[in-house]
């Protein structure tokens, strides 16, 4: 017997692609017709009633989202294996509640295609549910509605005809768990498995390396629920190394999208580098971390400068230090909103551009999928939402003495060290000494004290700070050291200079001093 398919993609290369992969595959599918937008695909599937439909997500006129939100209005269930070129968390996680099937990250490989192929075979075999012990499609569409806040009235009116369960009570708790391609086929076997006074619904989200799998799990009686749930999944997490997270028991269908964000909770609360746990929730915040994981200014200047690269290793850098030190991911994104507050500060001082609130870019961080790409995520936020104040007259390479000296002299009143330049611009030391003697022609120190001196004597003349005042604002640690310096170079004391400059000043303008 072989399955009938369309294919729904915009771009005709990636369709001639997947033609290809599913042939080489030798599963029993047969093509029946193409489209490139969501509209000529709803005519196609319409006309051609196909088992499968493989989708895009992203295309012109009608995107991926209208049409699967088309066929659910139509009553039109085909199985649905999403292809997309983009691992946006957000279309998956709402194409969810369309009970799609599949999801491939493009390019993929004829073994990842032959594998998602022989799962949706599976499921058209067995009457498309990966349930039927439990109930229909439709009843778990509905409890998975309910698990992603998106359910309707018509929802809160649906009868539970297959299922034994009562909306309003017995005993419900959801865990999550970030799934490896290879751990998936024991979750899908979860629910044949269970206790008969179990039911168990799964639900992935994300792309196919990046699997998040919320597992719901109701009882008629609440009393030993969350243990049995635990050695039900424990053997699964402990085999394949994963971590998960366990809510608390709620008494109602309507409380399961708060279970939800608590199981999530719990497994962000996890170590990064302790795998196979299993964490239940607990309302106890995670010990604050006081200071960054990174130099803001060094992050800022890279920010200003346009160097993405470099704001992108900086997170990743950030990401490993956390991994090295026993965080969790609850404590690296409160480091890193506590950064974009900060950055948002830096930049919104003098500007009237709009720049989106921390709870934004909290928000960005809490929807990514897979811990291992949430430093890209968040590097690719700030880049986004700072790229107004990139600055286009920032000199750029990354050996150029002239990038070294703008951020002297856009930093000079932090601590700056030889070592610190070389750390920023991944230099060697003795390197970047040369560099000053050669082209600047003077030492990396001299050049640092000379720049704060002359700072000073700006500071000094306006008579807006005291001399303490004036030594703290160019980066001088203390007044003695500051009177040291400032003599050995202008010949004259803080106090003299200002003296002096005054009286010069007057009588260049004919007053009487």
């Amino acid at each position: 017997m072989a399955y009938r398919y369309v294919i729904v993609d915009d771009e005709p290369i990636a369709r001639r692609g997947t033609l290809k992969k599913i042939e080489k595959s030798g599963q029993p599918f047969v093509c029946v017709g193409e489209a490139s937008n969501g509209g000529e695909g709803l005519e196609l599937i319409r006309d051609k009633n196909p088992d499968l439909v493989i989708l895009d997500m992203r295309m012109p006129q009608t995107d991926g989202l209208a049409l699967l939100s088309a066929l659910e209005e139509e009553g039109i269930h085909p199985q649905v294996l999403i292809a997309s070129g983009y691992s946006v968390f957000e279309y998956a996680r709402q194409a969810i509640k369309f009970s799609v099937a599949e999801y491939l990250l493009k390019p993929f490989s004829v073994d990842e295609i032959t594998g998602s192929l022989r799962n949706i075979i599976r499921n058209l075999n067995r009457g498309n549910n990966d349930m039927t012990k439990y109930g229909q499609d439709s009843e778990i569409a509905v409890l998975q509605k309910y698990l992603y806040n998106t359910y309707t009235e018509s929802d809160r009116n649906f009868t539970f005809k297959y299922v034994p369960i009562d909306k309003e009570s017995g005993a419900w708790i959801v865990a999550e768990v970030r799934v490896t391609p290879e751990s998936r086929g024991a979750f899908r076997g979860l629910a044949e498995n269970a206790p008969s006074s179990f039911l168990l619904v799964r639900a992935f989200e994300g792309a196919e390396s990046e699997l998040l799998c919320s597992i719901i799990a109701y009882n008629a009686r609440s009393a030993g629920i969350k243990d049995s749930f635990i050695e039900m999944i424990g053997p699964i997490v402990k085999k394949h190394g994963l971590n998960c997270g366990v809510s608390n028991v709620c008494a109602s269908v309507y409380g399961l999208n708060g279970c939800l964000k608590e199981a999530r909770y719990a497994r962000k609360n996890i170590a990064l580098n302790m795998p196979a746990q299993i964490s239940c929730f607990t309302a106890a915040q995670p010990r604050e971390i006081h200071g960054g994981l990174c130099d803001i200014d060094m992050l800022l200047y890279f920010i200003e400068s346009g160097n993405n690269g470099r704001v992108t290793a900086c997170f990743r850098d950030m990401y490993m230090t956390a991994l090295k030190t026993g965080l969790c991911v609850n404590q690296l994104e409160q480091v890193w909103t506590d950064t974009y507050e900060e950055a948002r500060y830096h930049f919104a001082r003098n500007s009237t551009v709009s720049i989106p609130t921390k709870h934004h870019f909290a928000g960005c961080l809490q929807a990514c999928p897979d811990e291992s790409v949430i430093p890209d995520e968040a590097a690719g936020f700030f880049i986004r939402v700072f790229r107004p104040f990139v600055n286009e007259n920032i000199p750029h390479g990354t050996s150029s003495y002239y990038e070294i000296k703008y951020y002297i002299d856009s930093h000079y009143t932090n601590m700056l060290s030889l070592y610190k330049i070389s750390e920023i611009f991944y230099l060697n030391p003795s390197y970047v000494s040369q560099l000053f003697k050669t082209k600047g022609l003077t030492t990396f120190n001299r050049y640092v004290t000379n720049l704060r001196v002359e700072k000073a004597k700006e500071l000094l003349v306006a008579g807006d700070f005291s001399v303490n005042g004036v030594a703290k604002a160019v980066g001088f640690e203390n007044e003695k050291y500051f009177y040291k310096v400032f003599k050995k170079i202008t010949g004259r004391t803080p106090v003299q200079y200002r003296s002096m400059n005054g009286r010069e000043k007057s009588v260049g303008t004919g007053e009487t001093v």
